[in-house]
């Protein structure tokens, strides 16, 4: 099931962008 992996990414996007102050990755 790739669902769960895309959750996962998604997930992980979300708390490097909070947990990493990197503006060239959210712009």
């Amino acid at each position: 099931m790739p669902q769960t992996m895309r959750v996962l990414v998604l997930v992980f996007l979300m708390t490097d962008c909070t947990k990493i102050p990197y503006n060239g990755f959210t712009s």
